[in-house]
């Protein structure tokens, strides 16, 4: 928990430091996926990306910023339930999405999920409430935005636009 408020304190400051450089991200999400699967054999984890897709970034924080979208899809659908990943280019960039068979967050909720210590339900066992303020801190430190919406059917789906550049 300490060191998740730090981390949150030094991208508010912009004291974290990054070391970016051009990431193939759609062999990056390959490698991540493969990891996952083994990991979560309860979840089938699809994948669409663009070959060859470069983005600008800290391969670290990236890596942290999935696995982060990649626990809460998992933590929230239940097993059976797919996640789908997908990435694509955009003008500025890339388009990465990760879309889950979960229970969803209440529309009116949907702008607050990304705030520190905000949990749709509180009862639910699961998370600190810090895990997807830490995505957006990433995607923000990284010059990116990160929304959530309620796809057509069951679950969430965020969305992370990432510059090609810096």
């Amino acid at each position: 928990l300490t060191e998740n408020l730090l981390f949150l304190t030094r991208g508010d400051h912009g004291s974290q430091a990054l070391e970016k450089k051009a990431v193939d991200i759609s062999r990056f999400l390959d490698d991540l996926l493969a990891e996952r699967r083994e990991i979560d054999p309860a979840h089938p984890y699809e994948a669409q990306a663009e070959a060859g897709l470069r983005v600008y970034a800290d391969e670290s924080l990236l890596r942290q910023l999935l696995l982060i979208l990649l626990d809460n899809a998992a933590r929230y659908t239940p097993t059976g339930g797919a996640i789908r990943v997908s990435v694509a280019s955009d003008e500025n960039g890339a388009c990465l999405s990760v879309r889950d068979e979960g229970c969803g967050v209440p529309a009116d909720q949907l702008e607050n999920i990304f705030e520190r210590f905000y949990r749709v339900d509180k009862a639910r066992d699961g998370g600190t409430g810090l895990e997807l303020s830490i995505a957006r801190t990433i995607v923000r430190m990284h010059g990116g935005d990160i929304r959530a919406q309620l796809p057509n059917g069951p679950g969430l789906l965020v969305t992370v636009h990432l510059p090609a550049r810096e």
